[in-house]
């Protein structure tokens, strides 16, 4: 064989190996890229399994809650005082509104032994706005900003996070709030010692059971809507809630403190 040919002939050979070096290594990335994916959609199945079979009439709540309607009790009620019911949507921007004026005169007057205030987390807005915190990446909103605030009501700072969290509401409903969002907004309300208790917490995903049990609670109530108060277990009209003093909503529980 001439010395030409020889020389194309090894090249040719070279070639072919290098050829069959990248087909497989091409082959063994795809492999690794393929069982990956298999031991994803086994490990993401297995835990849509066991929610699924999650009892959350048996889910753990945050210190203090009740585990028969799985609200969140706040104040030092006095002798006689009323018990003020609000049920919320962390994603409602109704509520939003509501906060800075009726809501926290709720939490003062809590605090001043006027009433025993109850809130109830609500979350009918994760299946109302479900195309739109999915899109955002923030699915399960609702659900995922309640079991933070369990987080922060073990560390002691209920109102604080409850307010921040709704003081930070996303301007776009339906954008939700990243796990990111709930965990900085912590840091701000969470005395330092516990910042790392409530970090576990809610990585963890800890109360997400409770959460989902306060929204069913929601429905068995037959609340239809959020911001929604109960004065003694009588519901409050809207009109009353957003009026900007106060005065009426005060009243309403001044007249139930009268009959006690």
């Amino acid at each position: 064989m001439a010395a030409k040919d020889m020389r194309s002939q090894a090249k040719e050979n070279r070639d072919a190996q290098s050829a069959q070096k990248r087909r497989d290594r091409m082959i063994s990335i795809i492999g690794a890229v393929v069982v990956s994916v298999v031991v994803v959609g086994i490990i993401t199945a297995a835990v849509v399994t066991k929610n699924k079979k999650q009892d959350v009439s048996a889910a753990k709540v945050p210190a203090g809650v009740s585990k028969v309607d799985y609200g969140v009790p706040f104040g030092n009620p006095k002798p006689g005082a009323p018990t003020v019911e609000l049920f919320e949507d962390f994603q409602c921007p109704a509520c939003a509104m509501f906060e800075p004026g009726n809501g926290s005169r709720l939490v003062q007057w809590a605090k001043e032994g006027k009433i025993k205030l109850v809130w109830h987390p609500a979350a009918f807005l994760d299946d109302a706005k479900a195309a739109e915190n999915q899109a955002a990446g923030n699915p399960q909103s609702s659900k995922r900003a309640t079991a933070a605030w369990g987080c922060a009501i073990d560390a002691g700072v209920p109102a604080e996070y409850h307010e921040i969290v709704f003081k930070n509401q996303p301007k776009q409903e339906g954008q939700g709030y990243s796990d990111i969002t709930l965990l900085t907004l912590g840091s701000q309300v969470v005395p330092r010692s516990k910042v790392k208790a409530f970090a576990d917490c809610v990585s963890n995903g800890t109360y997400r059971d409770w959460a989902a049990a306060s929204a069913a609670y929601f429905n068995k109530r037959g609340v239809t809507s959020t911001p929604t108060v109960f004065i003694n277990g009588k519901e409050q009209k809207s009109a009353l809630l957003f009026e900007p003093t106060g005065k009426q909503l005060l009243a309403a529980i001044e007249a139930e403190t009268k009959k006690s």
